[in-house]
């Protein structure tokens, strides 16, 4: 059994708050801008890839897509707020990674 306290982080706290901070603008400025094409694609495929994970997608959506505060969706999904935010840093890992990857981010 794993302890997430000392779970190998993939990403930087500033870069999760960079991420964070794209995904709740992403919304917003959807049709906007000329690599919103390319964050529309990135969104689609972390709802792929977390299709078979309920309660990931539904914190995707909940906390990304219709903006709740973390103690809505914990009250809503019946979690904890520890379980939210760990399963948000892995979403906004997830999200880091593609991101860089098709040159939306950028690590110093």
């Amino acid at each position: 059994m794993t302890n997430s306290k000392y779970r190998q982080q993939a990403f930087s706290d500033e870069i999760i708050k960079n991420i964070a901070a794209e995904f709740r603008n992403y919304f917003k400025r959807r049709a906007q801008g000329d690599k919103a094409h390319i964050w529309d694609t990135l969104f689609d495929e972390l709802i792929k890839q977390n299709k078979k994970y309920p309660g990931t997608l539904n914190i995707i959506y909940l906390s990304f897509k219709d903006r709740h505060s973390h103690t809505v969706i914990c009250d809503e999904l019946f979690i904890s707020t520890t379980t939210y935010y760990n399963l948000r840093r892995v979403i906004l890992e997830q999200a880091a990674l593609r991101a860089y990857c098709q040159g939306l981010l950028t690590i110093t």
